[in-house]
């Protein structure tokens, strides 16, 4: 059974197994983190998954700063050739996509407008 903790800065439950904490579902609100929804696989004070009040989705933080604001080294999209699609008002503009062995990375066939620009500063 889960245990409700409250706190100066966190408030709500905390999961126990042989008093060791595995999750922790709650309200986190102190100096460094203002507001947010945190769940965690551990204890509070982990940085599992954070929505902030704004509505911004951190996964490794605890203060997200935009809609979704992941931390950490590695990002995986898996699945039969998987695409990162980008849209602009609803509209895709651009992907970058693993197609077999290759990765292909470039402007939608209906962004007639559009141009795939490198820089390197």
């Amino acid at each position: 059974m889960p245990a409700s903790i409250t706190a100066s800065e966190y408030e709500g439950l905390q999961f126990t197994v042989a008093n060791i904490d595995k999750a922790f579902i709650g309200y986190v609100s102190n100096a460094f983190v203002p507001s947010v929804l945190r769940l965690s696989g551990g204890a509070s004070s982990r940085n599992d998954i954070s929505i902030s009040s704004t509505g911004n989705v951190g996964i490794g933080t605890s203060s997200p700063t935009s809609k979704l604001h992941i931390a950490g080294n590695n990002m995986l999209i898996n699945g039969t050739n998987p695409i990162l699609q980008f849209q602009q008002a609803g509209v895709s503009t651009s992907f970058v996509q693993a197609s077999g062995d290759n990765l292909r990375i470039g402007t939608n066939s209906g962004n007639s407008a559009g141009s795939m620009v490198i820089r390197m500063d």
